[in-house]
């Protein structure tokens, strides 16, 4: 009766690891979102963005670094992230999560 508990401890697990998997696409996707409105404020502003301070300068001119430029790091655990999430989803419906041998042993 004891082993009866295991698969259901197994299922919280893996929806506590598909959820952390979640966090660092949606953080990312968030960040983007939110570095390209504040571009876009300032240049409808008729400034230009200055990428490194975050600011809109009305005086210089300052240059374009792309997002993926920047945010290497935090792109490449965004992809892992989902990697690992859809694997973990894709076990969770496919593999059971109680064994079964071929055989029943209640009638041993």
């Amino acid at each position: 009766m004891k082993y009866a508990v295991i698969p259901k401890i197994m299922a919280v697990i893996r929806i506590t690891v598909v959820i952390a998997c979640l966090y660092t696409p949606l953080r990312t996707s968030l960040l983007f979102l939110s570095e390209q409105i504040a571009v876009d404020n300032c240049l409808d502003l008729g400034g230009s963005f200055n990428i490194t301070t975050m600011t809109c300068d009305f005086e210089h001119s300052s240059p374009y670094i792309p997002f993926v430029d920047r945010h290497s790091r935090l792109l490449r655990a965004t992809g892992w992230s989902i990697v690992i999430g859809l694997t973990l989803v894709a076990a969770t419906y496919c593999i059971p999560t109680t064994p079964k041998c071929g055989h029943d042993h209640d009638h041993d």
